[in-house]
């Protein structure tokens, strides 16, 4: 990147003559750039990681929401099915630790776009299965290779790996080195993926776009230490007699002495030995502050004193105190991650350093988490499918489920309301003869299980008869009543359904 001073370089004039290129060009990089490479975006966001808590701290709360159940010590999913299929994939979930590494990889996904994983296969022929699953510590060592028309390239990785092939199989590792340090079939490789491919090899992470501004923040945090700590003590001014006439040296040699007595502390001690007293000194500066010391010339007899002067530098920067352009890069650091500012803890005292998260705010953060959530179970389905597929089984047909935590985006009511809401849009739709199954459906939003539970039990049916005609009346007049006469029918109902 380079700087110009505006007028140093001239265009070609009107007769041709040739523009001067002026030397005053100076080159200038800035120390909040950011580079494209995969290796530096991976450096760039684990330092992001390890030294910016607001970013380490967004990335635990998303994690933790997505895969966090509200009850039991399970996290990440469930896996329920027929048990043929639970008996090929919870082993696999149990070896690989798939529950139990769940925040880690989510976070590890969200972080860095791409999370590849090797699968281990053990087994014979007639009973091959995954056993493991592993992840890498470096995501951006692995590479996947395609030819020209896009295609994953198909080459053996022993025939790669025998003649240092980089590009020939479907899957590389290469060290920082670039030496060949594994290599791959396309299927002996998962990836959890999370962020922006525009029709890339690789997703774009999320943090990415944050990665300049990090960098400012710290620049200008980093500014305002060195600012305050340097100007933050007063200074004084002493002046220092010296007789008119000496040299430099000399007058060098009386500020050092003066600056020495005033440094110093003398110390007498009695020693029991020598029957002695003993003066000794030591350094003591009376404040931290910051001292001046300037030559005072005067005449031998007096009659003239000639003071050096400087000008006083308070301590106050009224500069410091102007904030407003590091609550801009703050802002857009947490805008890049998706965090409320309220979940960061954000606070100053008694007064919270940022606005109040509103219901927009949650919500957006809670679809986020969503999509973190889809992301990283479409991996988890893949694996499982072809856990199965390996062992004869057609996947397209299984019927196995991964249940993850419920995550509500719509938070403008409490879990417990919007349960009561659907109970009593159950029953109304009960009496009016709409079917069971699409009331559990609907209306209940009951899983498949639970909705065979409820079907089994007699549905809607099972309602007493007193709450069945109370329902019913509920339904009539919920209908029948219109515009001003609604507010009246509504106060009857009400007193009626009163025990």
């Amino acid at each position: 990147m380079w700087s110009a001073i505006k007028g140093d370089i001239s265009p070609n004039d009107g007769g041709g003559s040739q523009g001067v290129r002026s030397n005053r060009v100076r080159p200038f990089q800035s120390p909040w750039t950011r580079f494209y490479a995969r290796k530096n975006v991976w450096d760039d966001i684990e330092a992001m990681d390890d030294d910016e808590a607001i970013i380490a701290r967004g990335m635990d709360h998303i994690a933790r929401t997505a895969v966090q159940f509200d009850e039991g010590d399970e996290t990440g999913f469930r896996v329920e099915g027929p048990k043929p299929e639970l008996d090929l994939i919870n082993p696999l979930v149990h070896n690989a630790g798939l529950q139990r590494n769940a925040w880690d990889w989510v976070r590890h996904m969200f972080k860095h776009g791409d999370m590849p994983v090797e699968l281990v296969v053990s087994g014979d022929e007639d009973d091959v299965r995954i056993v493991n699953v592993k992840p890498f510590p470096y995501a951006y060592q692995i590479s996947i290779n395609k030819d020209d028309k896009g295609n994953v390239m198909q080459g053996d990785p022993k025939v790669a790996m025998a003649s240092d092939a980089a590009g020939f199989s479907a899957w590389d590792q290469v060290n920082d080195y670039g030496n060949l340090v594994a290599a791959w079939w396309p299927y002996q490789i998962a990836r959890f993926s999370f962020g922006r491919k525009q029709a890339r090899d690789y997703s774009t992470p999320m943090l990415s776009c944050a990665i300049s501004a990090s960098k400012r923040l710290r620049a200008e945090e980093d500014g305002l230490a060195i600012a305050r700590m340097t100007r933050a003590f007063p200074q004084r001014k002493h002046h220092i007699p010296v007789p008119i006439g000496l040299n430099a040296q000399d007058v060098a040699d009386k500020i050092e002495e003066y600056r020495d007595n005033m440094s110093a502390d003398t110390v007498v001690t009695y020693s029991e030995t020598d029957s002695n007293f003993k003066m000794t000194r030591r350094e003591a500066p009376a404040t931290a502050d910051t001292d001046v010391y300037l030559a005072r010339h005067y005449t031998t007899d007096g009659s003239r004193v000639v003071d050096g002067d400087v000008d006083n530098v308070p301590a106050d920067n009224p500069y410091l105190e102007n904030l407003e352009d590091v609550y801009l890069t703050l802002r857009r650091l947490i805008c890049a991650l998706g965090v409320p500012s309220a979940y960061l803890n954000l606070r100053v005292g008694q007064k919270a350093f940022v606005d109040k998260t509103s219901d927009e705010e949650r919500e957006s953060y809670l679809y986020l988490c969503r999509h973190v959530q889809i992301a990283y179970v479409t991996t988890l389905r893949w694996i499982f499918d072809l856990q199965l597929l390996l062992n004869g089984r057609n996947p397209m047909t299984s019927k196995y489920r991964i249940i993850q935590p419920r995550i509500s985006p719509s938070e403008a009511m409490s879990a417990v309301k919007i349960d009561v809401l659907r109970g009593t849009v159950a029953k109304t739709w009960a009496e009016l003869g709409i079917p069971n199954d699409v009331i559990a459906k609907s209306a209940l939003k009951l899983s498949s299980k639970d909705a065979e539970t409820w079907l089994a039990a007699g549905g809607a049916e099972g309602l007493p008869e007193e709450g069945v005609q109370l329902w019913s009346q509920h339904a009539k007049e919920h209908f029948l009543c219109g515009g001003s006469n609604g507010a009246q029918s509504q106060v009857v109902l009400t007193s009626r359904m009163m025990p």
